[in-house]
């Protein structure tokens, strides 16, 4: 059965923080859609960002390419870019076996509260 990937977007104007949210499958197929919510939140140079993956149960090639082209663009801007992601998720072992966090400077956390909290303290 096919997952078709979820997206929730949405601002905390308090924290001028953006969260997406992703729930599903997100591949080749959803990286349009994906990209979409990214462009939403460019323009806007927040002080954070909150990828939420922790329940994406397949992310391929084109969305961690997506994830971390993202991340050096909002670096550009000024914007902050964690991912909340759980330590026993699959992810976290795709991250490190490709070397995303030790080449990129992308972090992750298990909540989105550590993240907020995170994204606050700077």
């Amino acid at each position: 059965m096919i997952s078709i990937l979820a997206i929730d977007s949405r601002k905390d104007k308090d924290t001028d923080t953006w969260v997406l949210a992703f729930s599903g499958d997100w591949d080749i197929y959803e990286k349009e859609r994906a990209e979409d919510h990214f462009l939403q939140v460019l323009p806007d140079a927040p002080r954070g960002l909150i990828v939420d993956l922790s329940d994406v149960s397949l992310l391929d090639s084109s969305g961690v390419e997506l994830l971390i082209a993202y991340f050096a663009k909002l670096q550009e801007v000024g914007t902050r870019m964690v991912l909340v992601v759980d330590h026993n998720n699959y992810l976290i072992r795709k991250f490190r076996n490709l070397g995303i966090f030790n080449n990129t400077g992308l972090v992750f956390f298990e909540t989105i509260e550590e993240a907020k909290d995170s994204l606050s303290a700077e």
